[in-house]
C-alpha cells in the first residue's frame, strides 16, 4: 500500500506538471501578446492623440488668425466709412497751419488744455463722431474697451470714451501705421493692466488700421480699437478635450496669454517644452513636464499664422491630462486581462482534462506492472487510446504472458533441480561416510601394523629360539613333555604370526608375496 501510495503520489505530479506545462505553454504567448498589444497599443494611441492633439492646435491657431482678421476688417470698415469718418477726420487735418513748425505747437497746446482737464478739453474732439464710435461700441458687446481716432499726425480727434492723453504720434503703433502704408495694420500683444490706451484694469489688445483718403492713396489718420484680451479670444478657453483637455494661447518668449486652467501668473512652463512649443511648424510631441503638474503627457502645438505681432509670434498648446489620454489604451489592456484571465482558466481546464487523459494510462500501466511484479496479473490491461498508451499496453501484456510462461518453466526447472540436489546431496552424504569409514579402517590398519611390527619383532626372536631348541634338541635328547612344550608353543606362536601378517595385510590393502630375491645385490645397494 505505501508503493501504491507513493506510485499515486508520482502520477498526481505527472498530471500536475503536464497542467503546469500547457499552462506555461499558454500563458507565455498570452503574455508576449499582451505586452506587444499593451506597447503597440500605447504607441498607435499616442500617434492618435497627437494627431488629434496637432489638429486641434491648427485649427484653434487659425481661427485666432480668423477671429483677428475678422476684427481688423471690421475696424479697416469702420475707418472707411467716408462721412461719418473720412469727413470728420479731413475737417481735423485742415485745421492745422501749413506750417510745420506751427503745427507742433498747436499740438503742443492743445495736449496742455488736454491735461488740464478744463471743459474746453471736451471741444477738442468731434463729438458727433465720438458719439458714433460709442454707438460702435456699444454694438460690438462688451469685448471692445474703446474706440478712438487720429488724425494725420497723431492728434485725437474722437474718442468711445476719454483716454489718458492726447497725443499718440509717439506711440509705436501709429509710427508702423505711418510709415508702413495703405495696407499697413498694427496688432499689439498682450498689454498688461493699466498700460493700454484707455488704461483699463484688464488685459489689452490693439487693433489700429489706418485711415485713407478719397482716393485710397495716403494716410490721413488711424483708426484705434481697444479690446479686452480674455473676451476676444475666449473662443480658447471653449477648446475642450474630454474633461481635462484643454488648448492654450502662448507667446515666443513663453508667456501665457491664455489659459482656462491656470491664471497667468501660476503657470511655469520648462523650458524643454516652450522649445518644442515655439516652433515654426505645427507638430505633436511628449513632454516630459507639461507645466501642469504631469508627466510624459501628450501635446500639440501650432504656430498661429498670419498676424504679423510687433513683439513675437504666438503659438498655440492642446494638453490633456495623461490620466485621460490613455485611459483607451488602458480600458483595453485591463479587458486583454480579464480575457487573459478566462484563457488562463481554459488553459487550466483543459490542462486538467488532457493530463488526466494522460496520466490515466500511466496509472493503470504502473498498476499492471505492479501485479506483474507481483505475480497476480491475471488479465490485460484496459488501455484502449488508440496511440503508443495502447500499443505499450500490448506490450505489456505479452511481456506478462512470456514472464508467466517463463516462471512456469523456471519452477519447474526449480523442482527439478531441487530433487537432483537431493539425490547428489543423498550420494555425498553417503561417500561421506565410506570415506569416513576408510579412514577409520586406515586409521586401524596403521594401529595394527604397528601393533603387528611390535608382535612380530618378539614373536620372530620366540620362533628363533623354538627352532633352535629344537636343534638342540636333535643333537641331544630332551624330555618328550618339554618336546610337546615346544610345539604347543611353536604352534602358537605360528598362529600369532600368521594373525600379524593377517592384520598387515588389512592394514596396506593388498597380499604380501613370497618370491625368490639375490641376497648379494640387496648385500651391496646396502653397502653403497
Amino acid at each position: 500500500m505505501r508503493y501504491d501510495d507513493e506510485g499515486s503520489m508520482k502520477i498526481r505530479t505527472i498530471r500536475g506538471r503536464i497542467v503546469l506545462a500547457i499552462v506555461l505553454v499558454g500563458c507565455i504567448p498570452l503574455l508576449i501578446g499582451l505586452v506587444l498589444a499593451y506597447v503597440s497599443g500605447m504607441r498607435s494611441l499616442r500617434d492618435v492623440i497627437g494627431g488629434t492633439f496637432q489638429t486641434v492646435a491648427i485649427q484653434a491657431a487659425e481661427r485666432v488668425t480668423m477671429l483677428v482678421q475678422n476684427e481688423v476688417q471690421r475696424v479697416r470698415l469702420l475707418g472707411s466709412a467716408p462721412l461719418r469718418v473720412r469727413q470728420p477726420v479731413e475737417a481735423a487735418n485742415q485745421s492745422y497751419p501749413i506750417n510745420p513748425d506751427k503745427v507742433q505747437v498747436l499740438i503742443n497746446e492743445r495736449m496742455q488744455i488736454w491735461e488740464k482737464g478744463l471743459e474746453s478739453a471736451t471741444r477738442l474732439l468731434n463729438s458727433e463722431l465720438s458719439r458714433f464710435l460709442l454707438e460702435t461700441k456699444v454694438r460690438d458687446g462688451d469685448k471692445v474697451v474703446g474706440l478712438l481716432i487720429t488724425d494725420q499726425y497723431g492728434a485725437l480727434v474722437a474718442a468711445s470714451s476719454e483716454p489718458d492723453h492726447f497725443y499718440f504720434g509717439n506711440e509705436p503703433w501709429w509710427k508702423v501705421v505711418r510709415a508702413g502704408g495703405i495696407d499697413q495694420v498694427y496688432v499689439s500683444g498682450l498689454i498688461p493692466a493699466q498700460e493700454g490706451s484707455f488704461r483699463t484694469s484688464e488685459e489689452t489688445i490693439d487693433i489700429v488700421v489706418p485711415i485713407l483718403d478719397d482716393r485710397q492713396h495716403a494716410v490721413i489718420g488711424a483708426v484705434i480699437a481697444s479690446y479686452r484680451f480674455d473676451s476676444l479670444f475666449a473662443m480658447i478657453k471653449q477648446i475642450r478635450i474630454g474633461q481635462t483637455g484643454h488648448a492654450m494661447l502662448f507667446d515666443a518668449a513663453g508667456n501665457p496669454l491664455v489659459c482656462p486652467i491656470l491664471p497667468r501668473q501660476a503657470h511655469r512652463i520648462p523650458s524643454q517644452l516652450m522649445a518644442m512649443i515655439v516652433s515654426s511648424e505645427p507638430g505633436w510631441g511628449i513632454a516630459e513636464d507639461d507645466g501642469h503638474g504631469a508627466i510624459d503627457t501628450v501635446v500639440g502645438y501650432a504656430p498661429v499664422p498670419g498676424l504679423k505681432l510687433p513683439d513675437n509670434s504666438w503659438h498655440v498648446f492642446v494638453r490633456q491630462q495623461p490620466g485621460e489620454s490613455y485611459a483607451p489604451i488602458r480600458d483595453q489592456l485591463r479587458n486583454l486581462a480579464v480575457i487573459g484571465l478566462v484563457m488562463l482558466g481554459l488553459l487550466w481546464a483543459i490542462g486538467r482534462y488532457v493530463a488526466a487523459r494522460i496520466a490515466r494510462p500511466i496509472h493503470i500501466l504502473q498498476t499492471g506492472v505492479d501485479a506483474i511484479s507481483q505475480g497476480t496479473y491475471d488479465r490485460p490491461l484496459n488501455i484502449q487510446t488508440g496511440d503508443e498508451f495502447e500499443g505499450l499496453a500490448k506490450t505489456v501484456h505479452r511481456m506478462a504472458d512470456r514472464l508467466k510462461a517463463s516462471r512456469t518453466e523456471l519452477e519447474g526447472l526449480n523442482k527439478d533441480l531441487a530433487r537432483r540436489v537431493d539425490e547428489k546431496t543423498q550420494e555425498i552424504t553417503k561417500h561421506m561416510h565410506s570415506l569416513e569409514l576408510a579412514e577409520r579402517l586406515a586409521t586401524l590398519g596403521k594401529v595394527a601394523s604397528g601393533i603387528a611390527h611390535e608382535i612380530n619383532n618378539p614373536l620372530g626372536i620366540i620362533l628363533n629360539r623354538i627352532e633352535c631348541m629344537e636343534a638342540d634338541a636333535a643333537g641331544s635328547p630332551m624330555p618328550e613333555e618339554v618336546r610337546r612344550d615346544l610345539m604347543a608353543i611353536k604352534s602358537q606362536a605360528e598362529r600369532i604370526s600368521r594373525v600379524t601378517k593377517s592384520i598387515l595385510t588389512f592394514s596396506r590393502g593388498t597380499v604380501s608375496t613370497m618370491k625368490p630375491i639375490e641376497v648379494s645385490c640387496v648385500v651391496r645397494a646396502c653397502i653403497d
